[in-house]
């Protein structure tokens, strides 16, 4: 089945979703398939302006409706997500990463910082 691999931060108000195997293209372009909010404060919801495919089917792309604050930790679900094949996603599939600016990535679990290279543990 597939599962979630990391996000990639565009923006402050733009991230990918990036899943270990194709998703469909009706459920992954669903916004109510996501919810992404602050981990310390799970009712800081941020809300969704766009939901899309990116040219390919493991990748989604997030436009948000308010930016990201440097140093939060968000957490972002994803549920109702099936391979082309009709395996669902795992019911509790989630990331949680620490937002440090545009151009990084949060892999499950880890942050990699992209000028270092130095992977580092997330907290929890």
């Amino acid at each position: 089945p597939p599962g979630l691999h990391s996000v990639a931060f565009l923006e402050s108000d733009a991230i990918d979703l990036v899943f270990t195997e194709d998703i469909t293209e009706a459920e992954g372009e669903a916004p109510a398939n996501y919810v992404l909010y602050e981990t310390a404060v799970p009712s800081n919801v941020v809300g969704f302006t766009e939901v899309r495919m990116r040219g390919v089917s493991d990748r989604v792309f997030l436009g948000l409706d308010s930016g990201l604050s440097i140093g939060t930790q968000y957490t972002i679900e994803a549920a109702g997500l099936y391979d082309p094949s009709g395996n669902p996603l795992p019911a509790a599939s989630s990331l949680t990463f620490t937002f440090s600016g545009s151009n990084d990535r949060a892999v499950a679990g880890l942050y990699i910082d992209d000028l270092r290279h130095t992977p580092t543990r997330l907290r929890s």
